[in-house]
């Protein structure tokens, strides 16, 4: 049987020290899951594991008793086996400007066969793929054209099947880190289902903050504890695990924001459409909608639907094909003084992929370039960043990454600010808090619009919500 031995490992920044004191011993085959709150270390761990050091992930690994700390050069056995590796941005992860290419690279690696190849590509009219899959014969459709829940999709079915298809008797381990952070919840519970299929041939770590959708297939968990040294151990009753432990951000920083002064009460789409060359119907069309100061609306819909897009269109980033964006008044009246250009100082935006948002080589740069404040530095502690000012923001964790994207975000004085998936990546403490920070927005007359698949997340909040599909926006009722 597999085991991890005792390590302990120190990251070259001094930022924290993760030890695992016992052996773990591991089962053959299975769905081993990584534990624990954001940022204590599990994707560290994982990069460990996937034999990532000393290349790419720099530090010192080394066995605990040894004061010397002579390195190690692997923290367990695992010989023989393919590995595959599904990273928590999907966009740092495509090497090919063609889905389809994408889709089949890591099979032809793997020597699978042009018919189970062409059985794969038929699945992905199964998993909402259905664009990619008709883009076959023409090759039309590039990888920047894919939202972001599409490219995970592409890319973790990809894996998937590839795992499914090897020949019989190959030994594979599979590493996932959030991979389905950024897909609707029917095609997540597909995902699960097929990692279910595939664990009977495959050893599968996963790092994965839905505990609801991945209980059902765990056979063993690694608890990691937060702190300045993490310590690793097991838990086998699947069903006893607190949501987060040990230190964690605090549910309510904000007693107070600032309201911000603007003529702008709401922004008013009329008759909105976009569309591009590649795409043979538009991805929005005839959409109508309302924005107001004081509530916080929700746009919902499958991954794909073009949810992100239209916020795009809305910040000006891609034009629309037809209609207009009116700002209005408190009384209601179309404001015309305010042209596409002043849009940055009416609304910001929290990127699905929180990298946009970093411009320096250290946290403390990052904050440091804050003019004019909102927020004061004490509150770090309270989103999980203090004491974390020397190191880079890109070293940082998926959700502490997301955190501090936030943290820039909500010190700039806009009177509307939108958000793009702010919870992924993010364990239940975290969530709490972002749940908090969009009712301190709320009570500070703040334009909130996020646009989600976590029901729970969005349907606690929402004032009024929208729901993207075929192009089409239409508002639930009983939320306006």
């Amino acid at each position: 049987m597999p085991k991890i031995i005792p390590f302990a490992f120190e990251t070259l920044n001094g930022g924290f020290t993760i030890t695992n004191p016992a052996e773990i011993e591991l089962p053959k085959v299975g769905v081993v899951q990584l534990c624990g709150s954001s940022g204590v270390g599990k994707s560290t761990v994982l990069d460990l594991l996937m034999g990532l050091h000393p290349e790419f992930r720099q530090g010192i690994l080394y066995t605990p008793a040894d004061a010397t700390k002579e390195s190690l050069k692997s923290i367990w056995d695992h010989q023989g086996a393919h590995r595959s590796y599904l990273f928590q941005n999907p966009e740092t992860q495509m090497i090919h400007l063609s889905p389809l290419r994408e889709f089949v690279f890591p099979m032809e690696n793997a020597k699978i066969s042009l018919e189970q190849i062409s059985k794969s590509l038929e699945s992905l009219k199964d998993y909402g793929l259905e664009r990619v899959y008709n883009d076959l014969h023409t090759g039309t459709i590039q990888n920047t054209a894919l939202s972001h829940g599409e490219k995970q999709r592409l890319l973790l079915l990809s894996l998937l099947k590839t795992v499914e298809y090897r020949e019989e008797g190959s030994h594979s381990i599979v590493f996932l880190d959030e991979p389905t952070a950024f897909l609707d919840p029917i095609n997540r519970k597909k995902m699960y289902q097929l990692i279910g299929q595939i664990k009977r041939k495959s050893l599968i770590f996963v790092i994965d903050h839905l505990q609801e959708e991945i209980d059902p297939y765990v056979d063993l968990k690694i608890q990691f504890t937060s702190g300045k040294v993490v310590l690793l151990s097991l838990n086998l009753n699947l069903n006893s695990m607190s949501p987060h432990h040990g230190q964690s951000p605090s549910t309510d920083p904000l007693t107070s924001l600032p309201t911000i002064t603007s003529p702008v009460e709401s922004l008013v789409g009329n008759n909105i459409s976009i569309k591009f060359k590649e795409h043979p119907s538009p991805i929005v069309e005839n959409c109508n909608f309302q924005f107001k100061r004081g509530e916080i609306t929700a746009i919902i819909g499958a991954s794909g639907s073009g949810k992100s897009t239209l916020m795009k269109a809305i910040f000006g980033m891609i034009p629309f094909s037809q209609g207009a964006l009116q700002l209005e008044s408190i009384e209601g009246k179309a404001l015309k003084n305010f042209s596409p250009k002043n849009l940055n100082q009416l609304m910001s935006v929290l990127f699905q992929n929180s990298e946009s948002h970093f411009m320096f080589d250290t946290i403390g740069e990052e904050l440091e370039s804050l003019t004019d404040k909102i927020l004061d530095d004490s509150l770090l502690k309270s989103f999980g960043l203090f004491g974390l000012e020397a190191r880079s923001p890109f070293e940082l964790s998926e959700g502490q990454k997301r955190r501090l994207a936030l943290w820039i975000i909500l010190n700039l004085k806009t009177p509307f600010i939108f958000f793009d998936e702010p919870t992924f990546g993010q364990d239940p403490s975290a969530i709490l808090l972002i749940t908090n920070v969009m009712i301190h927005l709320k009570k500070a007359h703040r334009g909130i619009v996020i646009i989600s698949h976590d029901e729970k997340f969005y349907r606690s909040l929402c004032d009024r919500i929208y729901r993207l599909v075929d192009g089409q926006l239409i508002e639930e009722s009983g939320h306006a």
